[in-house]
């Protein structure tokens, strides 16, 4: 629970959770993608360092587009319309599977290896 500043508990925000194709960078963040907690483990650190960035970026992304999919069925439940939900610019189920299936297509193999000499 996370407390005003009234000092009156409010919910905790909705968060969602997003992990590479080896589980070995986890991420959680909140429906607008912001991180929240990461999990990386230590062999990943020795990455490409704008590699392993731009991974936790995606990851971070992932997790946003999940948020939006849980937002996306309380709409619909609401009764809100396909065509009002493309107006505000929630994404479609279709759009999040492709974007998942890009990220498969860019992290699904194994990544460089930093070191300084490269």
């Amino acid at each position: 629970m996370v407390q005003s500043d009234s000092g009156v508990p409010e919910a905790d925000p909705a968060t969602f959770t997003a992990t590479s194709a080896s589980g070995a960078i986890a991420v959680r963040a909140t429906e607008r993608g912001q991180p929240l907690r990461l999990r990386i483990r230590q062999d990943e650190l020795y990455r490409q360092p704008d590699d392993l960035a731009a991974e936790i970026v995606a990851l971070c992304r992932r997790a946003a587009d999940r948020g939006a999919l849980a937002r996306r069925a309380q709409l619909e439940a609401a009764g809100m319309s396909a065509q009002s939900l493309a107006t505000i610019g929630v994404p479609t189920r279709e759009q999040v599977a492709r974007a998942e299936f890009e990220y498969e297509q860019r992290y699904g193999a194994d990544p460089q290896i930093w070191s300084p000499s490269n």
